[in-house]
């Protein structure tokens, strides 16, 4: 049969429920059963579609399945910025560019993003693209970015530290 919306939130609540109870395995079955399913695509775009959508790609990456989360993730970057799901979506995609070892690859998903400096997740970029101008040796480019983290952003505190770092480290 058809998968109603309320079903749908009924299997999000259920596999949130796993989550918090540290059945992370279970709730990724849960909800890639349903994500996957034909049944799901006339919700996908629905509020309820997103939610499962973000919770399952949020699941995987915490389970460090980071391409398989990413691939999740990135369908929800097809929305609005103002969207809950779309800012999350850019929350997670940064934290686990951060922590895959990786960033690149989550780099190349998050830099067609539109929006500008002035959106809360722009900070959360520029922090990335920091850490991996870091990583590869460029402090010139590294400060730069660290540099446009806003004192509202979540980043703020660890780009400036870095930079101090980065300053100590050129005997400034």
């Amino acid at each position: 049969g058809a998968l109603s919306v309320e079903k749908l939130r009924g299997v999000t609540e259920s596999a949130e429920v796993q989550l918090g109870m540290g059945r992370r395995d279970e709730a990724i079955a849960i909800l890639s059963g349903v994500v996957e399913s034909p049944r799901f695509s006339a919700l996908k775009d629905l509020d309820e579609g997103r939610a499962a959508v973000f919770t399952l790609g949020d699941a995987l990456g915490r389970a460090g399945a980071y391409p398989m989360a990413r691939d999740y993730l990135v369908r929800l970057l097809g929305t609005s910025p103002v969207d809950t799901w779309y800012r999350r979506a850019v929350s997670s995609l940064v934290d686990f560019g951060l922590a895959s070892g990786d960033p690149q690859a989550f780099l190349a998903v998050l830099s067609g993003l539109g929006g500008g400096a002035e959106e809360a997740w722009a900070g959360d970029v520029a922090y990335l693209r920091g850490m991996l101008a870091e990583r590869s040796g460029d402090a010139d480019q590294a400060l730069t970015r660290y540099g446009q983290v806003p004192p509202r952003s979540r980043f703020w505190a660890q780009a400036t530290y870095r930079s101090g770092l980065i300053d100590v480290e050129r005997r400034h």
